[in-house]
């Protein structure tokens, strides 16, 4: 696979059945910073646009999947109101478990989208079709991604990016 992940055009050719959905959740649905309260409990905010981008993807279609370094609880209120059902925290490897899911579902992971913004999620990037990072991402996922969103992390990140692929009609 090259540096960079495929273009659209590629992407268009490839017409699939389910796709899947990959996402980072630290500086992609967060604004990578947290906050401790005087209890000790960690505090994060997510986007609502990210929720409703989510929320709307056609199911039949596609899968979501949050693939994330760190453990957040927050996360499993984020994943209800999103209707994300596949949520796998602590995750070292990403691409070893993005490859287990795509091909639990027999997808090959040219035909799936990742959006990730730190150097623990360059090997997906590399890997997958479409691959996406928020502008404030480390410069390497800059380097390798099909796209920079225009907006930081936290700011509706993945909503930007279904936007992009829905108008270009690419996720069916």
């Amino acid at each position: 696979m090259n540096q960079k992940s495929q273009s659209y055009k590629n992407w268009e050719n490839t017409k699939m059945s389910k796709r899947i959905l990959f996402l980072d959740v630290d500086g992609v649905l967060t604004d990578n910073k947290f906050i401790i309260d005087v209890n000790g409990n960690r505090l994060v905010s997510f986007n609502f646009y990210d929720i409703t981008g989510i929320y709307r993807l056609d199911r039949k279609l596609y899968e979501v999947v949050l693939i994330s370094g760190e453990y957040t609880n927050q996360v499993n209120f984020f994943c209800k109101k999103a209707n994300i059902k596949l949520y796998f925290p602590e995750i070292k490897n990403k691409l070893l478990k993005a490859k287990e899911k795509a091909n639990e579902y027999e997808i090959d992971l040219i035909n799936c989208i990742f959006i990730g913004n730190d150097i623990n999620d360059l090997e997906v990037l590399k890997n997958v079709g479409l691959s996406f990072c928020p502008i404030d991402a480390h410069y390497l996922c800059k380097e390798i991604c099909s796209k920079v969103i225009p907006v930081k992390g936290g700011e509706g990140v993945a909503r930007y990016a279904i936007d992009t692929i829905q108008s270009q009609n690419l996720l069916n």
